[in-house]
């Protein structure tokens, strides 16, 4: 299957461009959609006279006299269109501050949700989110942010398995035994290596789905809803528009569309010779859990998963059966403190490209944690539990004290402006740091002098 992919193609194999600003998006080419999807429609004539749409349909190739489209092409336009570009490089930023990460994450959710903004809400993201970055291992963070988090585990690297292992003194596994330990987690989609599809499978991917979600192509149909479960539909089912993934509902198949449009935008910043290698960042699903080990049970029994996850895990398994491409998942981040659990999912979700517009599998709003609540408990044994969270933060989280010290000094030397409260904050931090070094000093010289 052939892609038109248009526009420059990038000389390195990067997956992303830094921009420091606000950044455009750029348009997806639309005539391959419309190409694949409604077959001789042109679509300089689609948008130049809507009024023609019902007879341009009419040399569809495909027989939709049987098989009628679920979406109209002004819809399937008004889809490609909400489709974005992975324009901010947030390890980058990262390497600066935790604020300046937040920052970045900020402006982002403005620019696609916009809003009134307020220097109170930006420092309200700040004053939330800098103490949940610092309780994440550095290794842990950086690896969500590259994302080659699946792939160091995969390939046994020592910084990522002290995390991820079934060992009795590794404090981040026992947390995820505990029955409530409410968590954010990611689950790239990788092959048992921890390696991404490269970005022709993707495309090919992309044309399969395009088909799918257009409600006319039988056969593609049929491929994709049997690929995981041999007969989940069958060709009258196809043939009525009864798809199993869409499910009778013309707006997933609008969301199917924005994410194809996405990952169109993610392959073309591919060079041609980098087309057969493994993406760099897997494409990600990123939610909220009450109880990891659970939770992961219910993901490898096939109970509970988004729609996306599983049409897009179908579409690989019926074109790709050998390469065995499923989602792990990795508790990346614990929760603290209750109303921590609402902006940390969309913080993560936004810097780990997780949202289906940007070519992730979230397609829910994230951040509903309706069981970061305690419903149904006291308020003694609310405040309780809590602080049975926070100290496990603070004390046992051995990560933390180091992550508060580094962002301390970080911030000193640091040419980013930064919030008064929160600079207080971290410096009352190193000057207990400060204190613990001279009574160091202090001790070695007694001891020089014996």
């Amino acid at each position: 299957m052939e892609h038109s992919l248009s526009g420059p193609v990038p000389s390195s194999n990067s997956d992303y461009t830094f921009e420091s600003e606000t950044a455009s998006s750029q348009t997806v080419p639309l005539d391959s959609f419309l190409e694949a999807s409604f077959g001789t429609i042109q679509s300089k004539s689609l948008q130049s006279n809507p009024e023609n749409e019902s007879s341009e349909s009419e040399t569809v190739a495909l027989d939709v006299s049987e098989s009628k489209p679920f979406l109209e092409p002004v819809r399937v336009l008004e889809a490609i269109q909400k489709a974005r570009d992975r324009t901010t490089d947030y390890l980058y930023l990262s390497s600066f501050s935790y604020l300046t990460l937040i920052d970045a994450i900020y402006r982002k959710e403005m620019e696609d949700a916009p809003a009134v903004e307020t220097e109170e809400d930006r420092i309200k993201w700040r004053e939330n989110l800098w103490q949940l970055l610092a309780s994440i291992p550095d290794s842990i963070l950086r690896c969500c942010l590259d994302g080659s988090l699946a792939y160091k585990h995969r390939s046994h690297d020592a910084l990522i398995c002290k995390y991820y292992g079934a060992k009795p003194d590794n404090p981040w596994h026992i947390e995820s035994l505990k029955t409530f330990a409410p968590a954010i987690y990611v689950r790239p989609l990788v092959n048992e290596r921890g390696e991404s599809p490269t970005p022709n499978m993707i495309l090919t991917i992309f044309g399969h789905l395009q088909a799918y979600a257009s409600g006319t192509d039988i056969k593609t149909g049929l491929s994709i809803d049997n690929a995981l479960k041999e007969g989940t539909s069958t060709f009258h089912d196809i043939k009525r528009g009864h798809h199993a993934y869409i499910d009778q509902k013309p707006a997933r198949a609008e969301v199917v569309y924005t994410w194809c449009a996405a990952v169109v935008k993610i392959c073309e910043k591919v060079s041609y010779r980098g087309r057969d290698l493994p993406l760099s960042q897997p494409l990600t699903y990123c939610g909220y859990t009450e109880t990891v080990s659970a939770c992961s049970k219910q993901y490898e029994n096939c109970q509970s998963t988004t729609w996306l996850v599983s049409l897009v895990t179908a579409a690989f398994r019926a074109y790709y059966p050998d390469h065995n491409y499923n989602l792990g998942m990795y508790a990346v981040a614990f929760i603290a403190v209750a109303s921590e659990a609402s902006l940390r999912e969309r913080a993560l979700t936004r810097c780990t490209y997780s949202d289906y517009k940007y070519g992730g599998f979230c397609v829910v709003t994230p951040g509903s944690c309706s069981s970061a609540e305690l419903l149904g408990l006291t308020e003694q044994a609310r405040h309780q539990t809590w602080a049975e969270r926070l100290r496990w933060r603070e004390v046992d989280n051995e990560d933390f004290e180091h992550n508060v010290c580094r962002e301390a000094h970080r911030l000193r030397t640091s040419p980013f402006i930064t919030m008064p409260r929160m600079e207080r904050q971290l410096q009352r931090r190193y000057a207990e740091l400060d204190a613990i070094f001279l009574e160091l000093e202090d001790l070695a010289k007694e001891l020089a002098a014996l």
